[in-house]
């Protein structure tokens, strides 16, 4: 063709056959046990790598003779120098570098192939970036089809999965080694707004009621089936170069798997021994055993907590008592999580000091707890009659309702009391402007 293959699917292609030769004409590199790296390529994004300055400035002088000769141009603006390392502090003096006399700026950070760098691997930035991307994608998905009342949790949560966790778990096949905070947050906040609780919901209550695992457990699991396909790779391939190099090192993100292993009560044969694809297996085993621990960390949680001891009473068993999830309306689901989570809006608050937790409408002088409220406040006691069938409740007659248990009250009773109870208690705080 004479015009060239500009928006043509084969371009890319042709770019690669054109650059191909590009390794043979540099002479620097970095040594990943016997094998040299020099260039990473993709499309037109090129990265050459050096292990010293001199090293680097003679790969890009060679870098400006390729150009030259193949009439090529660099986009100076869209070139930087990334400076890998755990030094403080500044530059050297010798870590200038230039191409073709013009001065080449040495970047704090840089975004490679949709991953923002830093020179010390740190990925603050990137998961800001991306939780923001993923909040955005949430937001434009919640009103058609999250909010919506008659569409299952699980076809939710596979919504949240391909519009949110996707989106921030962007080359988790690197990273997916160690738990991010700044990833766990977008977790809880997909949660907590699909159920309209609190921001202040007890992580525990929130993920063993929803029965949602934090992403740590997802994002480990991609990454260790990608490292058990790249292990099979052809023995040329620099993916299975450098992941065969580090785990028999034990070095860098092995050595956050080999902590987890620790944590399991695995021992050292199981962190040191085997090849890499045996260590691989291994470390699959070890996470279904890290979130085995994880779930029975979270139920001593639950029963050793001291403010929300109704909860741990209440039975968990995602087909018993959490089997109201199950059902497709959302809004009975959320009052019913709610007050299986006591959290309510009632005057007991434990997190803010300085506050009364008497309630607002009884003159009993009692806290205004969650079962003060479904159970034996006074005025509320007509309510409680027509929805729950009593005019008060034991703990265990209230316990048993929560969990579903009884065949005189329903979830849609429970749900109307909830409804009607608050929307009475938020009239008399109103309208007599009550202040406890």
């Amino acid at each position: 063709t004479i015009c060239g293959v500009k928006h043509c699917p084969i371009s890319p292609m042709i770019f690669s056959l054109f650059m191909n030769d590009l390794p043979d004409v540099l002479s620097g590199g970095v040594h990943v046990g016997n094998t040299k790296i020099k260039v990473f390529m993709y499309a037109d994004d090129i990265a050459v790598m050096a292990g010293s300055p001199a090293s680097l400035q003679l790969m890009i002088n060679e870098l400006a003779d390729y150009f030259e000769t193949w009439n090529l141009n660099l986009s100076l603006e869209k070139s930087k120098v990334v400076v890998f390392g755990k030094r403080a502090g500044g530059l050297a003096r010798n870590e200038k570098w230039h191409y073709r006399g013009n001065s080449l700026d040495v970047a704090n950070e840089y975004k490679y192939l949709g991953v923002t760098l830093t020179p010390r691997l740190e990925m603050g930035k990137h998961f800001r970036e991306k939780v923001t991307q993923a909040k955005h994608g949430l937001n434009m998905v919640w009103g058609p089809l999250i909010k919506k009342r008659n569409i299952p949790l699980e076809a939710k949560h596979k919504v949240f999965g391909a519009t949110t966790r996707a989106v921030v778990g962007y080359a988790a096949q690197v990273w997916g080694h160690a738990s991010y905070e700044q990833v766990e947050v977008l977790n809880r906040y997909y949660l907590k707004k699909l159920f309209a609780v609190p921001n202040n919901t007890p992580n525990y209550i929130l993920y063993g009621e929803s029965g949602v695992e934090p992403l740590e457990f997802y994002y480990r699991k991609l990454q260790l089936d990608y490292l058990t396909k790249i292990l099979k790779y052809p023995a040329k391939r620099y993916p299975k170069i450098i992941a065969e190099e580090v785990i028999t090192r034990r070095s860098a993100w092995v050595q956050d798997y080999n902590e987890l292993a620790r944590r399991c009560g695995d021992n050292e044969e199981i962190c040191q021994g085997g090849s890499a694809t045996e260590w691989v297996q291994a470390m699959k085993q070890v996470l279904q055993r890290s979130t085995v621990m994880w779930r029975e960390n979270l139920e001593r949680e639950v029963r050793e907590s001291a403010h929300h001891q109704l909860y741990a009473e209440l039975n968990r068993d995602p087909e018993e008592g959490r089997a109201y999830l199950k059902m497709q309306d959302l809004a009975k689901i959320r009052p019913t999580f709610r007050a299986r989570a006591e959290m309510i809006q009632v005057n007991y608050k434990w997190w803010k000091e300085g506050l009364s937790n008497i309630c607002s409408m009884c003159n009993r002088q009692e806290e205004e707890t969650v079962y003060h409220f479904m159970a034996d406040c006074p005025v509320l006691n007509e309510f409680r009659a027509n929805y729950l069938k009593k005019v008060t409740l034991t703990r265990a007659e209230l316990v048993k309702i929560l969990d579903g248990k009884t065949e005189e009250v329903s979830c849609d009773d429970l749900v109307r009391y909830i409804r009607t109870a608050t929307k009475y208690r938020k009239f008399l705080v109103e309208e007599f402007n009550y202040d406890p």
